[in-house]
């Protein structure tokens, strides 16, 4: 009995402990935060379908932005597939500072053509990992924006990310 008692006194104390690593861990994000504008610098797009309603392919656009953590160079490499004007893209957001620290983001995302014909941007971000200062880096965030005119035009988002270990 003694010894079932020390076995369950050993897990909860390990349970616990773990438990209370990750909420630490959680607590130490930094948020980075950033408003942008990115423009089209290459695209490979196809128009497909009955009145080329579908268009697939990928876009490459590129910006600078003043964040929270100082100025960054921006490189977004978008995959779209594109029905009538919304459907779901995926890709990579690129953050390099001035010094040469990358920080690389996996997005997952959406459009939505809205009927004034601007398109709604939305996506789930994911650290990939980083270089120098970002070597370490973890987390998750998103980007919310939008598209004034067609696939290819500037795109205005606004990126939230917690970096943890910086």
């Amino acid at each position: 009995m003694k010894n079932t008692l020390r076995i369950v006194s050993v897990v909860v104390v390990l349970v616990l402990g773990v438990g209370l690593a990750s909420c630490s861990t959680n607590s130490e994000r930094t948020q980075l935060r950033a408003e942008m504008s990115l423009s089209s610098n290459f695209t490979s797009l196809q128009k497909v379908g009955v009145d080329d309603s579908n268009n697939y392919g990928w876009n490459r656009l590129v910006g600078r932005t003043e964040s929270n953590l100082g100025a960054l160079d921006v490189v977004m490499l978008g995959n779209v597939d594109y029905k009538n004007g919304s459907g779901p893209f995926f890709g990579f957001l690129t953050f390099t500072a001035p010094n040469g620290d990358v920080l690389s983001m996996r997005m997952d995302g959406s459009a939505r053509l809205k009927s004034d014909g601007v398109t709604a941007l939305s996506s789930k971000l994911s650290i990939i990992g980083g270089t120098g200062s970002y070597v370490d880096a973890t987390g998750d965030g998103s980007f919310t924006g939008q598209r004034s005119a067609q696939i290819g035009a500037p795109i205005e988002i606004t990126v939230t990310v917690g970096v943890a270990g910086l």
